[in-house]
């Protein structure tokens, strides 16, 4: 189950009387493709905290993702929101940097609002929406208050398209893949990557201002065996709208060395890397060749290469790509 942190510019109280969020369309392409990916995320039944007038104020239940409502011009992408608890102070936006200094909080920057201040979705882990929960409830010793009205009535509104565009066979914006791969994941295609993660995070800080394409977490237990579950496996993905080259590789390795520091005391063997482009240079593919031929511990790297099937309606297939045997 994910969460979500989104901020709203608005009065707070909106969202509690009318039960929606909502979105609006950036005009820049690559901005609003960015954007997109953020909206992809979010699924019905999960998390959701809002942030507004510089404070967090309750924890919501998605009813829908976000869907388009075609009557709406300013903000027409709209999340329905069961109200679960109410906060009447909320929380200081100070209280998250204080869970981030402490290590509590590490998938939101300390910059979490896009450039133009609009909407901003971030994911949030469960044991960090356990965090903010708790100081919300610290700071609010009476305790929540009742609901004020029931999600959004969404009848009539439409699934919110991934334009998909193309130049010379391959998309224009890598956020377009990003977005397809978090609106696809139920996919047998996807699933053959990546499982069935328990969470999905896009655009993940790590250190010197990189951030991670996309960053799954895996975790599960063994009924009869021991029954808390636990974390057994991290899955980086690297995105490249073109050709997956040198420099993507090393951005990889680059973020395995970090989450290993970071998560796993450097066992590397918990974290696997996926390298997804249009096409995977020659040396990529040499590399990877060699290297998961003579890693003795660890996870190999995986390469794959998307193609773009016209439709109707467009969409994206994924295929591994395997590196020659010597």
């Amino acid at each position: 189950m994910g969460a979500h942190l989104i901020n709203w510019q608005g009065p707070v109280r909106a969202v509690f009387e009318r039960g929606f969020v909502g979105v609006g369309i950036h005009e820049n392409d690559r901005m609003r493709a960015d954007m997109l990916a953020d909206l992809k995320r979010v699924r019905e039944g999960e998390l959701v905290f809002i942030h507004a007038e510089e404070r967090i104020w309750g924890i919501f239940r998605a009813t829908a993702g976000f869907l388009c409502d075609p009557n709406e011009a300013v903000y027409p992408h709209h999340l329905p929101l069961a109200t679960v608890v109410r906060f009447p102070q909320g929380a200081e936006t100070i209280d998250l940097w204080r869970l981030r200094d402490a290590g509590k909080l590490w998938t939101v920057p300390f910059r979490f609002k896009y450039d133009d201040a609009a909407r901003t979705v971030r994911p949030l882990t469960d044991g960090e929406a356990e965090e903010i929960a708790r100081v919300l409830m610290r700071r609010n010793p009476r305790g929540p208050e009742p609901a004020l009205s029931p999600p959004e009535d969404t009848t009539g509104f439409e699934a919110i398209p991934i334009p998909l565009e193309t130049n010379g066979g391959q998309l224009r914006f890598e956020k377009e893949l990003e977005a397809w791969i978090l609106d696809s994941r139920d996919q047998d295609q996807l699933k053959r990557v990546y499982g069935k993660p328990i969470f999905w995070g896009n655009k993940i800080p790590t250190s010197y201002f990189k951030t991670i394409d996309l960053l799954c977490l895996q975790e599960g237990n063994l009924p009869g065996v021991f029954e808390e579950k636990c974390r057994f496996g991290f899955i980086i993905s690297e995105l490249k709208a073109g050709r997956v080259d040198e420099d993507a590789l090393k951005q990889m390795l680059g973020y395995i060395e970090w989450v290993s520091h970071r998560w796993v005391a450097g066992q590397k063997d918990f974290i696997t890397g996926v390298l997804i482009g249009s096409e995977i240079h020659r040396d990529v593919l040499q590399y990877v060749q060699q290297r998961n031929r003579l890693e003795q511990y660890g996870n190999p790297l995986k390469l794959l290469r998307y193609r773009v099937v016209e439709g109707p309606p467009k969409t994206l297939s994924i295929e591994q790509v395997e590196p020659a045997q010597p």
